[in-house]
């Protein structure tokens, strides 16, 4: 167990509201650098569960606010509210991880806490009074929107909220290559196009960029496409366009590895951890030009600039044309994913943060 000066035991509390396997990483890489890590759930689901989670998290800083202990908050927003406000008075420190939805305002997709003015102040806040920002994408700081007409051209949680001099650090996410990888060529695969994700109702979808697969599955009906998740009622899918219920880890490896491509055509995304394991897998990656999409395909893949039906086809008929052109591609792909974006740059970079704030070091 890691230890300070006084031999008390290093403490992260990480405060989430979904258990993502994301935030399970996160708290196993501080778990392996010894830190003592305690979980603080928030539950959104009712009321009722979100006020009696937000007194329990108020009795947990009173039991766990001292110097020895770092505040993990995955997201900027209701569940860092207190956890920020209370590391100005205790000798606890925060860290907020800004993971997507809080460096965004999108009410054409009712997306972003900027659009919800409590949310909005409790985001404020949070950022203004911890000791460190961590954003898992840098557009998440500032970034300006061309993907479709919105209302606000200018995105990322600078350009809503001003005035935060709290240190920020990138620190994008890392994968794991003992869980994902390239197992068959691209030659062994289908021909077909997969996405992952989950949205139970429709502008949720439509944020994942369901409603434009949809317009390319009319008109690609020639091609095959594969949605793994949950789509909402009221969708008309053509026949070509496939839904297959949730999957774990090591199913979602074995579909990888049957598809040749992978799209991720979202309106939105901060640092999509599906579309970088799926490239860990050796999928060719089509996407879109928003936020850390165009950064994790960089070279690897086919990037489309607008949400327009035309261009995702012109899009998947070049990553067939380099498919075809290159019958190393799928592993060349996976290679390139785990060069820039290993589970240890992720440790590092995260623990290393985490000890500046704790030492005092980070700006805030």
């Amino acid at each position: 167990m890691k230890m300070t000066a006084s031999q008390q035991p290093q403490r992260v509390v990480m405060v989430y509201d979904i258990n993502t396997s994301f935030i399970r990483r996160d708290m196993a890489i501080f778990e392996s650098k010894g830190y003592d890590v305690v979980r603080c759930e928030i539950h959104p689901e009712s009321a009722s569960k979100f006020a009696w989670s937000v007194l329990r998290q108020v009795w947990m800083l009173l039991r766990y606010g001292g110097r020895n202990t770092l505040w993990v908050c995955q997201s900027a927003g209701y569940l860092s509210f207190f956890p920020a406000l209370f590391s100005k008075v205790l000798p606890m420190r925060c860290m907020v991880i800004v993971i997507g939805t809080d460096g965004a305002c999108l009410p054409e997709i009712d997306y972003g806490h900027y659009r919800k003015p409590m949310l909005k102040y409790c985001a404020g806040v949070s950022l203004k009074n911890c000791q460190g920002i961590a954003t898992v994408h840098h557009s998440l700081e500032r970034s300006d929107y061309t993907y479709f007409d919105v209302e606000h051209k200018h995105q990322g949680f600078h350009s809503f909220i001003p005035g935060i001099r709290t240190e920020v650090r990138e620190i994008v996410y890392g994968f794991d290559d003992q869980k994902w990888g390239c197992d068959v060529p691209f030659s062994g695969r289908k021909p077909d196009l997969l996405t992952v994700f989950v949205a139970s109702w429709a502008k949720a979808a439509i944020r994942k960029g369901f409603d434009l697969i949809v317009e390319a599955a009319e008109a690609m009906p020639h091609r095959q496409f594969l949605v793994v998740g949950e789509i909402p009622e009221g969708f008309d899918v053509p026949d070509n366009l496939k839904v297959q219920g949730n999957v774990d880890q090591t199913q979602l490896r074995t579909l990888f590895n049957d598809h040749q491509f992978y799209l991720q055509v979202s309106a939105f995304e901060g640092f999509p951890n599906a579309l970088c394991e799926a490239m860990a897998c050796g999928c060719i990656p089509i996407g879109s030009r928003v936020a850390g999409i165009p950064d994790i395909i960089d070279e690897w893949g086919e990037i489309i600039d607008r949400k327009e039906v035309k261009q995702l086809v012109q899009a998947i008929e070049r990553a067939d044309e380099r498919g075809r052109a290159n019958p190393n591609v799928a592993q060349e792909i996976s290679d390139g994913l785990f060069a820039r974006f290993p589970l240890s740059r992720r440790r590092d970079e995260l623990v290393g943060f985490a000890e500046e704030i704790m030492a005092g070091r980070a700006q805030s």
